[in-house]
C-alpha cells in the first residue's frame, strides 16, 4: 500500500495537562509525546510550552520524516529545544506543517511502583 500524500491527523494539537515529576525509582519519571507522520513528505513541527506563572515558551523545530513514528521525551531539553521545569503545570501545542498524530504520555515512577497514562492530544485546527 502507498503512503498517502498529505497523511493522517491534523496540523495543531492541544495538550493541556503537563507535569513532569521529579526524580523516580529505577526509571526517571517523564513525559513525551508520541508524533506519527503518516505522510509521505517529513513534517516540521513547533512545540510550544504555555504556563500559568510566566510567558509561553517555544521550542526549536522538530522534523519527523514521512511514514514515520517518533517519541520525543519532554524531560530532555535537546529533543524539542525547551526547558520545562519539573514540578509545574504546563500545557502544550505542537504545530505542524503537515497533518500529524499526536499523542501524549506520563511514566510517574516516584511511588516504587510505574504509573503510566496516555492520551491522545485535541485536535484544535
Amino acid at each position: 500500500m502507498m503512503a498517502q500524500a498529505h497523511g493522517d491527523g491534523a496540523r495543531v494539537w492541544i495538550i493541556p495537562d503537563g507535569y513532569l515529576p521529579r526524580g523516580g525509582q529505577g526509571i526517571d519519571s517523564h513525559e513525551a509525546i508520541c508524533v506519527l507522520n503518516t505522510g509521505a513528505e517529513a513534517a516540521r513541527l513547533v512545540v510550544t510550552a504555555y504556563y500559568s506563572d510566566r510567558p509561553p515558551q517555544r521550542g526549536n523545530p522538530v522534523t519527523v520524516p514521512g511514514e514515520r513514528d517518533v517519541h520525543l521525551r519532554l524531560d530532555m531539553p535537546g529533543e524539542i529545544g525547551l526547558s520545562i521545569p519539573q514540578e509545574t503545570p504546563y500545557g502544550l501545542r505542537v504545530e505542524s506543517d503537515r497533518p500529524v498524530v499526536v499523542q501524549h504520555s506520563r511514566m510517574d515512577t516516584r511511588l516504587g511502583g510505574m504509573a503510566l497514562f496516555t492520551t491522545m492530544g485535541f485536535i484544535a485546527g
